[in-house]
């Protein structure tokens, strides 16, 4: 028979997981971290960023963001 599992539940553990595996790194001297790049700005697009920053701050992950103006070149990107 299929358990039921609850996202909620389930978030929450990786969550707890992921925090555990940042303050082991953070004791070993690694300060994990995560970069985004947008090229635009997409109203969509800033506020999965805002809620991705939210989510790192919690964990305790540092993040930066780099914004490209909409007319970048992929040669510029890159």
């Amino acid at each position: 028979m299929a358990d039921i599992l609850s996202g909620k539940e389930v978030a929450d553990a990786l969550k707890q997981k992921l925090m555990s595996e940042v303050e082991e790194l953070k004791a070993g001297g690694v300060t994990p971290g995560l970069a985004i790049v947008i090229v635009g700005e997409r109203p969509d697009s800033v506020s999965y960023i805002k809620g991705a920053q939210k989510r790192c701050a919690e964990i305790g992950i540092e993040t930066s963001v780099v914004q490209l103006p909409e007319n970048t070149t992929e040669e510029e990107f890159v």
